[in-house]
């Protein structure tokens, strides 16, 4: 059996106009915290997190402490967005979700998104079979990912609205 954590990045604070550097904020740190905590990191044999320094401060500790190899992968990164700042966020990734073949601001298509996530985790599915391994990503390339996985396509927005900062979700395949 194949498990794989998918983990959120912990809550970020706005620190510069590219979000690809914005760093955790207090309660970030704090989520980070509770996460570590956490029973299943005992069986983690590997944690494979975006190449986003967000992504990597939210795991970087409970490898450290647990041992734990720790690698990045820029096919884990979020959807990649302009610098712009956008006031309704929200309805820009709702619009981003609701026509996936297009590119809604100069944003990545989400169709691209989708397939980049997708294939990097089955990557990483073969690589890892048959333990348990840590993927952490981020919110809007999460929720195309477990859009696809479990045929919910036309709720990728209710999905990305529900994964919360820091959050686990459990993937099992049986062993190839």
């Amino acid at each position: 059996m194949t498990k794989m954590y998918l983990i959120r990045h912990a809550e970020t604070e706005r620190t510069h106009d590219d979000p690809t550097l914005w760093p955790l904020s207090e309660r970030g740190e704090e989520q980070v915290k509770l996460l570590a905590a956490q029973p299943f990191w005992s069986e983690v044999k590997a944690i494979i997190t975006s190449d986003e320094p967000k992504a990597i401060a939210t795991v970087k500790d409970v490898a450290f402490e647990r041992g734990i190899a720790l690698f990045t992968r820029d096919c884990l990164r979020e959807l990649k967005r302009t610098h712009e700042w956008i006031d309704d966020y929200d309805e820009r990734v709702r619009d981003v979700f609701a026509q996936p073949a297009v590119s809604r601001g100069g944003w990545e298509r989400a169709t691209d998104a989708q397939a980049r996530i997708l294939s990097c985790v089955e990557a990483l599915m073969q690589q890892y079979d048959p333990q348990a391994f840590g993927v952490v990503s981020h919110g809007m390339v999460l929720a195309l990912l477990l859009a696809s996985l479990n045929n919910m396509h036309g709720h990728t927005f209710e999905l990305w609205q529900q994964l919360g900062f820091a959050s686990v979700t459990l993937m099992e395949r049986q062993s190839e």
